[in-house]
């Protein structure tokens, strides 16, 4: 393995990628892989950590390439707006695609939480960053989608409102989507979810969607390592990896 960092955007936020060593030549193993961009919530006040290595390895072991966006929070926010950073960071990957060993037309944004609502805020809005941007899939855990379901929406003018609830964002150019989450999840309803899988099928666009009777707001991969142990929703991440291998038609 071969780790890179660069930095984006004005806040110069860190990008890590974790990449696998070309093999290709004596293994018969792939050179150019996928890319997932993990984005970590924390309510775009802080980045949670058991949303970062303990997702990123998991993924690496899938044969894929992985980077993790450091994307600014709290009074960092001032000065850069996250979704301009995911943005930059997919160009910068595409950029560098054959020095990173990344198939350029593969790549995806994985997000928890606020960090899902980046990874959906991309994937309905990435034509306007330009082509380079374009984000090829979105997987969504317990993502916040709805402004109107966000705690004190009020404040907020109704055009940014708008802008940001996702489920009056999605187009006919909106990328597939893959999300999760849970019944009992009392930070983000679960009807977040829910809207944006149906406007996802009004216009057409491919998704799946699982929905875990059990579990609390924040259970990355239900695993001791990451929080309270959550057995029926460690299924999340191979049935993810399945639906993106499956798109991709990409197999270890």
């Amino acid at each position: 393995m071969r780790i890179v960092s660069f930095e984006i955007g004005d806040n110069s936020v860190p990008c890590v990628g974790y990449l696998h060593d070309d093999l290709s030549g004596v293994a018969g193993s792939y050179r150019l892989r996928p890319a997932v961009i993990v984005l970590p919530g924390g309510g775009y006040d802080h980045l949670a950590k058991r949303e970062m290595d303990p997702v990123v390895m998991p993924l690496l072991a899938s044969g894929y390439q992985v980077f993790l966006l450091l994307y600014s929070v709290g009074r960092q926010l001032e000065t850069s707006v996250p979704e301009a950073e995911l943005a930059s960071c997919i160009k910068k990957v595409r950029e560098r695609a054959d020095e990173l060993d990344v198939d350029e037309g593969k790549i995806a944004v994985l997000g928890f939480s606020a960090g899902g609502h980046l990874a959906a805020s991309i994937a309905c809005h990435w034509h306007k960053y330009g082509p380079g941007s374009k984000v090829d899939a979105a997987v969504l855990c317990y993502p916040a989608l709805v402004t109107r379901m966000f705690t004190g929406a009020s404040r907020y003018p109704e055009e940014k409102l708008d802008y940001y609830s996702l489920d009056k964002q999605v187009t006919d150019n909106t990328a597939p989507c893959f999300i999760w989450a849970t019944s009992e999840d009392q930070a983000v309803d679960v009807r977040n979810s829910l809207v944006f899988y149906n406007v996802l099928l009004d216009h057409d666009i491919p998704c799946e969607l699982h929905i875990y009777e059990k579990g609390l707001h924040g259970l990355s991969l239900g695993h001791t390592e990451t929080g309270p142990e959550q057995l029926n929703v460690q299924s999340w991440f191979p049935l993810a990896v399945r639906w993106l291998n499956e798109r991709w038609g990409f197999k270890l």
